[in-house]
């Protein structure tokens, strides 16, 4: 994938633009759009990584059974670099 700050385009989700100048759109719709869809993109590969974590067997449970892992952005919104109400999705397991 790549972090905000790169200029990495997605053109496997047909998005040519550079992903950081996207992050500065100025509240052009279409830019915000285009980071919606690239946003959407990292949350499916995600998802995918977790389940692939899901379906590994490892003592009694599996390896998603065994692992902390944390997912988030480190900006607000890239075009204020707010720093604040981070995108960090949190979930608790307990594990036994």
């Amino acid at each position: 994938i790549g972090p905000e700050g790169s200029n990495r385009n997605y053109r496997e989700i047909g998005i040519t633009d550079a992903h950081h100048g996207l992050t500065h759109h100025l509240g052009d719709a279409a830019k915000i759009e285009k980071i919606a869809r690239i946003n959407r993109m990292h949350v499916e590969q995600f998802t995918y990584f977790l389940d692939k974590l899901q379906t590994m067997k490892e003592d009694a449970g599996t390896v998603l059974d065994n692992s902390m892992i944390v997912y988030g952005g480190g900006l607000s919104d890239g075009n204020r670099h707010d720093h604040h109400d981070l995108p960090v999705p949190v979930s608790y397991t307990h594990l036994t």
